[in-house]
């Protein structure tokens, strides 16, 4: 029986779904998302396999050893010391150790603790094999990792090297550039590897959302862009013959997927932009795959989607936010003019649309079927998903939303107190800048319910438990 090892796949907390969904493709068991991650079980295939087909993990790392009572730096020494590092490292080998900390009052300097751990790993090499690895912080051959967790503390070999999102073809990128794994968790969080039709992105900068699409849509590998800096390759563990089998299986599927692609489009109205989008595309391999043009999204007419032969698409695009671009443009007049090209121009299509500013999103006068939280960087932003209706649609959806039947007595009394509490509020609200607030706090028996506005776009509603003496029927009701 092949032995299982535990892993921990690193992703954001807004992503750790995807990555379970990855490991599970990966046969992996007792998938468990944790904070800033994945954690599950699996065999050295298992791990292998992840680390070249994650499309949204930035890294891989195996756990060596961990405890749920440390406290002091002495049992982080301890805790290492514990590992046989004899049948890790290689004495030749260069280590670098890094440590992250969470809800732990006592580790005050995460670096010191990073240094106690290579104490720790160095005395032990020098024990028994006459030898202690030296260091290496920038390059080194093997990356381990300790994390800090209130109590719990875990060691990490980190089986990834560079992180997982450095596919290897960003030669040319510019200051705001998604990385790799977020754009292929946009493209998967809109349905793109379910969907059959074409993709276009129109402010596509150096084009890693068309990459990924292309990458996803070929079953081309993320890793074998990279397939000799992985960090498990300096590895003593290391099976160099499974490793191989699997790169030429992923080669292999690579070949036989290399005409099943849709129209991908880059476009963008910077030069620059697409300057580099042409020599990325170029050195991952998709040289005439994906059609890149000069346009401005905000003038999109019908000839310029000519290319699409009237196919129903999807965009998918990463706008221009102001925050690190530097922008002095008018960026709500970009998004009001864009929904108005979206609206007129792509009806059939669907939309997903990234940005920081929720009330840039707001700007593009469309309602979102689904929002998501996603970081990039330091920046938390919104994903918003969008069906742009044709017009048979819209007037059939227009008949459903119809005024109803005359409300009930007390329907319109709670209008009426809605209402109320409305005027009462938007002359505080507009005077005080205030976005978020509750316009509504069981005013009345009757309807027992509060309910929050949140940055003027999205309405949470929670309903009280009926006390005792309501009667159920009529609680219900």
């Amino acid at each position: 029986m092949n032995h299982l090892y535990t892993y921990f796949a690193q992703t954001q907390a807004s992503l750790s779904d995807l990555a379970a969904r990855e490991a599970e493709k990966m046969e992996a068991r007792q998938i468990t998302q944790r904070t800033g991650g994945v954690e599950f079980k699996g065999t050295l295939e298992t791990g292998y396999r992840f680390c070249l087909w994650s499309r949204t993990a930035s890294r891989l790392l195996l756990l060596l050893n961990r405890a749920d009572s440390v406290e002091e730096s002495k049992d982080i020494f301890a805790l290492s010391a514990d590992v046989p590092w004899e049948e890790h490292i290689h004495p030749s080998s260069t280590i670098a150790v890094r440590c992250t900390s969470r809800n732990a009052s006592w580790v005050t300097n995460t670096h010191a603790t990073a240094l106690v751990a290579k104490d720790a790993i160095a005395d032990r090499m020098r024990e028994i094999t006459g030898t202690r690895p030296d260091v290496d912080a920038k390059n080194p051959d093997l990356q381990i990792h300790v994390h800090v967790e209130g109590r719990e503390a875990y060691i990490y070999l980190d089986l990834s090297g560079i992180s997982l999102h450095k596919r290897g073809y960003h030669q040319r990128s510019g200051k705001a550039s998604l990385k790799e794994h977020l754009a292929a968790s946009i493209l998967i969080r809109s349905g793109w590897d379910q969907f059959e039709g074409p993709l276009l992105d129109p402010f596509c900068g150096s084009a890693t959302i068309s990459i990924e699409a292309a990458l996803m849509k070929l079953n081309i590998a993320p890793g074998l862009y990279h397939q000799d800096r992985f960090g498990f390759l300096s590895w003593m563990q290391h099976d160099p013959v499974l490793w191989r089998n699997l790169l030429k299986q992923a080669d292999d599927l690579k070949r036989t997927s290399a005409g099943q692609l849709p129209l991908i489009a880059a476009w963008d109205n910077d030069p620059k932009a697409l300057d580099a989008a042409r020599a990325n595309i170029n050195e991952a391999g998709l040289r005439g795959r994906i059609l890149v043009q000069f346009k401005d999204a905000k003038r999109i007419s019908q000839r310029d989607l000519e290319p699409f032969e009237d196919k129903r698409g999807m965009i998918v695009t990463d706008m221009p936010y102001g925050v690190r671009t530097g922008t002095d443009e008018d960026l709500p007049e970009l998004y009001a003019q864009f929904g108005k090209v979206l609206t007129s121009q792509f009806k059939g299509w669907y939309a997903s649309i990234l940005t920081q500013d929720p009330d840039l999103l707001s700007s593009l006068r469309l309602k979102p079927s689904r929002t998501n939280s996603i970081m990039n960087g330091p920046l938390e932003c919104i994903l918003g998903r969008y069906e742009l209706f044709e017009d048979r649609d819209r007037e059939r959806m227009a008949e459903k939303r119809q005024a109803p039947e005359e409300l009930s007595s007390g329907a319109q009394m709670f209008a009426n107190r809605l209402m109320k509490n409305w005027k009462q509020l938007r002359k505080y609200l507009k005077a005080s800048g205030v976005t978020s607030y509750r316009i509504y706090d069981a005013d009345m028996p009757e309807y027992s319910a509060a309910i929050d506005i949140y940055e003027k776009t999205w309405i949470h509603l929670q309903e009280y438990a009926p006390p005792k003496t309501v009667d159920p029927e009529g609680a219900e009701r």
